[in-house]
């Protein structure tokens, strides 16, 4: 009977222990599960990075693409300020004729005018073919080579210095004009435009 009883105590030892350990090591698990990472949280921080980045790429495409249309508009808008009104006779449009009128009387006024003293009222253009194939030498030749007063092709006798000068004004005038100009067609069509009766109707130096 005596024996009996040590082994059920020795029996209620054993039990006890394997209840405590049992406890310890489950202990343990809960409070290494506690440290592990949520795998859930994990992905939507991964998930919300990768959205960052998309959106900042998103918007550096978007104002790449809102520059490149931007550009694009400011061409377009040259293009139609090129040509926004009805053609002429000569294939250029009367605004652009319109400019060109003012370009060269503001440089003759400066360049030839005023320089010699001659009163705006009592200047009158020259009559002479001659000379205003003097300036479209001159002209054609800037759009050729881009020289300034070449007379290179000029097969005929040259003006008198104060013509040529008058010339040359009218010449300042016409490139100013030019490099405001983006269709070279206009460019071009000038130099079959007749400007000897162009000039003298359109640029007067009396108002």
């Amino acid at each position: 009977m005596k024996r009996f009883r040590i082994r059920n105590g020795v029996a209620a030892i054993i039990i006890i222990s394997m209840v405590i350990v049992a406890g310890c090591g489950k202990g343990t698990s809960s409070s290494t599960d506690d440290v592990k990472p949520d795998k859930d949280t994990t992905a939507v921080e991964e998930n919300d990075t990768k959205d960052d980045a998309n959106d900042q790429q998103d918007s550096e495409d978007a104002k790449a693409d809102s520059s490149e249309q931007e550009q694009q508009g400011d061409v377009a808008d040259g293009d139609d300020a090129a040509g926004s009104s009805e053609l002429n006779e000569y294939g250029i449009p009367e605004d652009l004729m319109q400019e060109l009128y003012d370009c060269v009387k503001e440089s003759v006024l400066t360049g030839y005018i005023e320089p010699n003293g001659i009163d705006p009222a009592e200047f009158q253009w020259p009559g002479d073919d001659v000379v205003w194939h003097y300036l479209a030498i001159m002209y054609l030749n800037y759009l050729s080579t881009g020289s300034i007063y070449d007379t290179t092709n000029f097969g005929f006798e040259k003006p008198e210095d104060s013509v040529c000068q008058l010339m040359n004004s009218i010449f300042d005038g016409m490139v100013e004009w030019e490099q405001t100009v983006q269709k070279k067609a206009y460019k071009l069509a000038i130099t079959t435009s007749p400007m000897s009766k162009l000039i003298p109707e359109n640029i007067d130096f009396t108002d």
